[in-house]
């Protein structure tokens, strides 16, 4: 009992208590950044370059479609089965057969087509991992030392009190 309400012990369970929280508002903000990153930026860079291809296309109709590490473009019929009954604007997850992978795949209307352009996913988790758990790494670790140097200080400022309120504890006892 003398450990669970000594001081050092109601130190030690508030050291817990600031990890624990640090924790929490970390996983948050990860969850968060990564819902911004796939809900917000994605559908802003999908769009954006349907735009830019279509008005591409319309300047010289022999613009290629967009097929990068990142993106694949197609237009009209020669888009796959698996991508054709899906109706204008983004889808987030889309299970492409080829891979088994679920990308976002954006659907827009193109001069009298649909064009659809399916997003790699693998580079969201990349960039998740890069700009978002790694720092979030650091910034934990620098904050569980700070916390725990703060315990440490807080523990060895009032070791003397405690120290006393023992000796006083065993003089009454006695």
């Amino acid at each position: 009992m003398a450990g669970r309400t000594s001081l050092g012990g109601r130190l030690l369970r508030a050291l817990w208590l600031q990890l624990l929280f640090i924790s929490l508002v970390a996983a948050s903000s990860l969850m968060a950044a990564r819902y911004v990153l796939e809900n917000g930026l994605v559908r802003q860079a999908l769009d954006l370059e349907a735009k830019h291809f279509i008005d591409a296309r319309r300047a010289d109709p022999a613009y290629p479609l967009p097929r990068t590490r990142n993106l694949e473009g197609y237009l009209g019929d020669s888009a796959p089965a698996w991508l054709q009954r899906l109706p204008y604007g983004l889808h987030k997850d889309v299970l492409d057969p080829r891979d088994g992978e679920w990308h976002p795949v954006y659907v827009a209307p193109a001069d009298g087509q649909r064009l659809y352009l399916v997003y790699l996913t693998g580079s969201i988790d990349r960039l998740v991992l890069l700009f978002g758990l790694l720092p979030l790494t650091a910034v934990l670790l620098a904050l569980y030392l700070v916390a725990w140097i703060g315990y440490r200080a807080s523990h060895r400022a009032v070791s003397p009190v405690v120290a006393l309120a023992r000796q006083v504890t065993q003089r009454r006892a006695e």
